[in-house]
């Protein structure tokens, strides 16, 4: 018979083992815990699709999906739709699935009604990330077929390569971009083999019924973009000894951190294939005084501000425009001008200005203004690109008095609106291509086109001078010939060889025209402004900004147009570009020529301090100029870096400085000053 103090004596000694145990295995045995206890959070314990007709039947679900997906703050996302005969038909199904299992298969092909605010809303929301492969596009698409916006879309394929960055457990981490489709993830994280016949793929998915495998089809792509973030955030947190034994909410929002804290960087970011290297987001911009001096590309990001709001005044200290801190220090530099104060940076020129801001309107005090770094369409205040809303293919053909010095058309997108803006745009030149019958990147419009024979000679040579050894006596034969046959010699040397691998085989086109100058050919013929006008309101129409400048018009510029073409004489060779801007050459011109001495004493426009004060100043062209970032523009078209050679150069040759704001020139007081800058 076993006594007492012989049971005590075991159990304490197979608590010290269990103990023992315990904290030999500890790392292990926690990890087994916490992934016990965080498989409910992750990935529920149910599967269920609903199929939603109408915006009634979302609202019934809405409220317990919501719930479901502001636990961890994600849902999965995919988009389905027709493709017929290669061209894709509207968004005809939206999937949306929870963590949990529960999976809304929302059909807006057959959602005439407007769909419901809680939706829309749901879908813009930030704080619940849309997971998927390709998510990016699919909310392009949803934005462009039904308004839809999409906000918070983040790619898995970036958060597969950073774990594949860190540590080789991922499988087919040699695969490269071949294993980073949504089939490879789900058979590498889940273990699992999605069915992506080609015959449910591409079925109806308009289709009054969906069938069975088309519901699981569409069910399981939604709901693998949840559950293989689950596995992904798995592998990346690191949680202390006492984490599991958290309370199930409390455990839920450290999980919920992790998975925001993992996709940090990603969020509306597309993700682009690139089999050389892993692609990296290009990070938020930090807004420096210092401006880059080197060119870059119009659609990568900003790494200085667009606007500087830099102040340049005149004698009075009157406001005359804001400008780039390198033009206003130009003025100094020169003597032009006193320096104010640094910060903000003011300049007050030492000489009278040709105009003032008052003097022209709207169009005046829209440089005068002070003028955000900020998205013109949702007021995102980081990762900007600067957008021509006139593009440059258009743009660079027109006289310099339509585009030069002109930062109107300038502003500022965010990256996913750049990109959306950039769809919408390419809408209105398919609208132009059909408009003026031309075309865009179609069979019979390239710029040069291929010879075949000069590139299959080109190639046999190529082959036969770095494989000859390594080929077949009959494939070598064959390459000789060709060879021969061109070249129309009976041996071929090196010499031969090395002459026919450097062939060209591009023969230049020579009724090429591209798009963008036939449709300014066209408008030349009717008035330039008209297309500046069309593109303008096109922006307005497609994008609907809500942050644009004050004074911003469709018209801008319109007015001042006219004036110069008054005051400038029918022989000079700007009087042609003004009446091809106004008019075109087609049509007939309305504006009544005026010398500058009768324009001045009639204008109603210019309501200066005195008539001789303002003849004084107009005796002299222009010299100066306050800068803006469309310069840089005009820089980049020519493959100029914009520095302070251009800049004074510029300064030399333009007669028509106010095209961005008050004109600025010297006064006879000031006409020694003049002639020493002008022989500089």
């Amino acid at each position: 018979m076993v006594s007492s103090h012989q049971v005590v004596i075991g159990s304490a000694l197979l608590g010290i083992a269990g103990v023992g145990a315990f904290l030999m295995y500890r790392g292990k045995t926690l990890s087994i815990f916490y992934r016990w206890r965080s498989k409910g959070i992750l990935y529920g314990h149910k599967k269920e699709n609903k199929i939603i007709t109408s915006g009634k039947e979302w609202e019934k679900v809405a409220e317990a999906f919501k719930r479901e997906c502001q636990q961890l703050g994600v849902v999965g996302f995919d988009c389905e739709w027709v493709q017929v005969k290669g061209h894709r038909r509207p968004v005809a199904l939206l999937q949306l699935a929870s963590s949990q299992g529960t999976c809304l298969l929302i059909r807006l092909a057959l959602i005439k009604e407007e769909l419901p605010e809680s939706l829309t809303s749901f879908l813009k929301d930030t704080r619940v990330l849309k997971l998927g492969v390709g998510c990016n596009d699919d909310s392009i698409y949803l934005e462009r077929d039904h308004s839809i916006q999409v906000q918070g879309c983040v790619d898995l394929r970036f958060i597969v390569q950073e774990q594949q960055k860190k540590s080789d457990t991922v499988k087919d981490a040699n695969k490269g971009y071949d294993g980073l489709g949504l089939k490879s993830l789900a058979q590498t994280f889940l273990g699992i083999t999605l069915n992506k016949d080609w015959r449910v793929r591409g079925s109806d998915w308009e289709a009054p019924v969906l069938t069975a495998r088309q519901v699981s089809y569409a069910a399981a792509d939604a709901l693998c973009g949840a559950h293989i973030c689950s596995k992904l955030v798995e592998q990346y947190l690191e949680y202390p000894w006492w984490m599991p034994f958290l309370p199930p909410s409390v455990l839920a929002a450290h999980i919920a951190a992790g998975i925001h804290q993992m996709c940090e960087g990603f969020r509306d970011v597309p993700f682009k294939k690139n089999k050389d290297k892993f692609l990296e987001p290009k990070p938020s911009v930090n807004i420096t005084n210092k401006r880059c001096k080197s060119t870059y590309p119009a659609d990568s990001l900003r790494k200085t501000p667009l606007y500087h709001n830099c102040q340049l005044r005149a004698p009075d200290n009157q406001l005359l425009c804001t400008c780039d801190p390198k033009k206003a220090r130009w003025y100094v530099r020169k003597g032009l001008g006193t320096l104010v104060s640094e910060e903000p940076l003011v300049v007050k020129l030492n000489f009278e200005p040709v105009a003032r801001p008052q003097e022209e309107g709207a169009d005046g005090h829209f440089y005068i203004q002070v003028r955000e770094n900020i998205c013109v369409v949702c007021g995102k205040k980081d990762s900007y690109i600067r957008k021509n809303v006139v593009p440059s293919e258009y743009r660079k053909h027109f006289p310099g008095v339509l585009k030069h010095h002109v930062s109107h058309d300038v502003v500022l997108l965010c990256t996913r609106c750049h990109q959306l803006s950039n769809i919408r745009d390419s809408e209105m030149r398919f609208k132009l291509a059909e408009e003026f019958d031309a075309p865009i990147g179609t069979k019979g419009v390239h710029k040069v086109r291929i010879d075949p024979t000069i590139k299959s000679v080109k190639g046999a040579a190529l082959i036969l001078m770095a494989k000859r050894d390594a080929l077949p006596e009959n494939r070598v034969e064959e390459l000789e010939n060709l060879v021969r046959n061109y070249c129309n010699v009976d041996v071929i040397t090196d010499d031969i060889l090395k002459e026919c691998s450097c062939l060209d085989p591009k023969i230049p086109n020579e009724d090429y025209v591209p798009h963008g100058f036939k449709v300014y050919q066209e408008y030349s013929k009717i008035g330039l402004i008209k297309m500046e006008t069309r593109w303008r309101q096109h922006f307005l129409d497609s994008m609907k900004p809500s942050y644009m400048p004050n004074w911003w018009s469709v018209f801008h510029n319109h007015k001042k147009l006219r004036y110069k073409m008054s005051i400038t004489s029918p022989k000079s060779p700007k009087w042609e570009d003004y009446h091809i801007c106004l008019f075109g050459t087609e049509g007939v011109c309305d504006v009544e020529y005026k010398p500058k001495s009768d324009h001045i004493s009639h204008s109603p426009e210019t309501d200066l301090r005195n008539t001789d004060t303002q003849a004084e100043k107009l005796d002299y062209n222009p010299l100066l100029n306050a800068y803006d970032s469309s310069d840089e523009d005009e820089c980049e078209e020519s493959g100029m870096e914009y520095d302070d050679e251009n800049l004074e150069e510029d300064c030399n040759v333009c007669n028509d400085i106010g095209d961005i704001g008050p004109d600025i020139a010297f006064s006879s007081r000031n006409q020694d000053l003049q002639e020493s800058i002008c022989e500089a």
